[in-house]
């Protein structure tokens, strides 16, 4: 991943089943695992060719019928969802974690995209005040919230939405939070963006 050839990878459990980090970029990325069966429209059409199978079982050229209609709905949603998956390659925002690929395989999507850090953004706004340090004031909560917007405007615009949006999807840049360091607030990232529809 990253372009380069020196990586280090380490396999994770959970639906995340490889984190990956570029040796000459030091940029991490993780793949993640999507079960074909797990996919709500491939699921859907699945279920729609195995009741289609089932009203057709008298046979002839009926059921034949009824057969080839199942494959045609069955093929295009894994049109459908390949396309989806190729439009999130093709998103690109610099306060949304990048999907860089994805492979098929017989039962699975795999999905590498770019990791974020923990904390989540929740969890590091929680924590400021402690430790010395000021506490997230009005300029830096509307610069994050404009980063979170320009991102959702600009994936929405591309004709994707999140359809998960919540707590665990806001994360950092990096793990002081990019900003701080260099006087700016805190870089953040939406994860998992457009990934609702295939979860």
């Amino acid at each position: 991943a990253g372009g380069s050839s020196s990586s280090s990878a380490k396999p994770v459990t959970g639906r995340v089943v490889w984190e990956v980090e570029a040796v000459s970029t030091g940029m991490s990325y993780v793949c993640r695992r999507v079960v074909k069966s797990e996919v709500p429209v491939l699921r859907k059409a699945a279920a729609s060719a195995s009741a289609s199978c089932r009203s057709h079982a008298d046979g002839g050229a009926t059921a034949t019928a009824g057969a080839g209609a199942s494959d045609d709905a069955e093929a295009a949603a894994a049109v459908l969802v390949e396309r989806h998956l190729s439009a999130l390659c093709d998103l690109e925002h610099p306060h949304l974690c990048k999907v860089v690929e994805y492979f098929e395989a017989d039962d699975s999507y795999f999905l590498v995209y770019e990791k974020a850090y923990t904390p989540r953004l929740l969890d590091f706004v929680s924590t400021r005040g402690n430790a010395g340090t000021s506490q997230l004031g009005e300029t830096e909560a509307a610069e994050i919230v404009r980063q979170l917007l320009s991102a959702l405007a600009h994936a929405y615009a591309k004709g994707l939405v999140h359809g998960r949006m919540g707590p665990d999807c806001l994360l950092l840049a990096a793990p002081d939070g990019g900003g701080p360091r260099n006087g700016m607030p805190p870089q953040v990232k939406i994860c998992s963006m457009g990934v609702g529809f295939v979860l």
